[in-house]
């Protein structure tokens, strides 16, 4: 039976600054839970039912010392899910970190002022089908350890390594290591038309928020914009998750 305090620790790390404070995050869902107990992740805590350790139990037993069974009731009175399944996992947060050296000809994603939980996770979904490891994030995107970013991300949140930093920052470590700076391409609505382009390569590409797009004061670092031409009078954008796609695709067409 789940304690008052462990109630009470599980219902704290849900906000953000207390999952900063202890460096850990949740997740729930049989499907993550089996991929964080496969990974090299440190996991902290399972609270599962019965059938679910029974089930994994040497999996389980590899990759977890404090494990608790629980009942239907008591997981959803810790889980924010509307229809809780049968595991809840609290982690450790892997620390993360690039060298230059590592972007050497690879097309990396700059995401600016990314608020929908659903959209991050959705482009963490897509960097990992297309192989892409680094997903950088201005600071004021949404938290990739927002449970709705991990829902949305399917797992896909273990092999893509979002590094929080601003696009200046991101260049000053080229310029500080006398590398040559990334070419740096921007997602706009009009611009080169990313199904024209035959020379795409490596480098930076900015992708906007849902509100504005990218940025004003982004606009001199950007030194290619490009488009997603519209084929519709009516439609009046589209999400960044879908753009991301889109030019990535795009991408590894050219660079295949």
């Amino acid at each position: 039976m789940l304690s008052k305090a462990t109630i009470k620790y599980i219902k704290q790390i849900q906000k953000k600054k207390n999952r900063d404070k202890e460096s850990v995050f949740f997740a729930e869902g049989r499907k993550i839970a089996i991929e964080l107990l496969e990974s090299d992740v440190k996991i902290l805590h399972l609270f599962a039912s019965d059938v679910f350790i029974q089930t994994n139990k040497v999996l389980i037993k590899k990759a977890c010392n404090s494990i608790e069974i629980i009942s239907p009731e008591e997981l959803k009175s810790i889980s924010l899910l509307s229809q809780p399944e049968d595991c809840f996992i609290v982690a450790e947060k892997k620390n993360t970190h690039f060298k230059p050296d590592d972007l050497h000809d690879q097309l990396v994603i700059f995401l600016d002022g990314i608020r929908d939980p659903g959209n991050l996770g959705t482009i963490i979904r897509v960097c990992d089908w297309f192989g892409i490891q680094y997903l950088f994030c201005s600071p004021d995107c949404v938290d990739v350890y927002n449970p709705k970013v991990i829902q949305a991300s399917m797992g896909s949140f273990l092999r893509v390594m979002p590094i929080y930093m601003d696009l200046n920052a991101i260049v000053s470590n080229f310029k500080g290591q006398n590398l040559k700076i990334p070419m740096v391409y921007g997602a706009f609505m009009s611009g080169d038309s990313v199904f024209s382009i035959d020379n795409f390569h490596a480098g930076i590409l900015v992708i906007g928020g849902e509100a504005n797009g990218i940025r004003p004061e982004l606009f001199a670092m950007i030194d290619r914009k490009i488009t997603i031409p519209r084929f519709s009078e009516k439609a009046e954008s589209l999400n960044a998750a879908v753009a991301a796609s889109v030019i990535i695709s795009q991408f590894k067409r050219i660079n295949a």
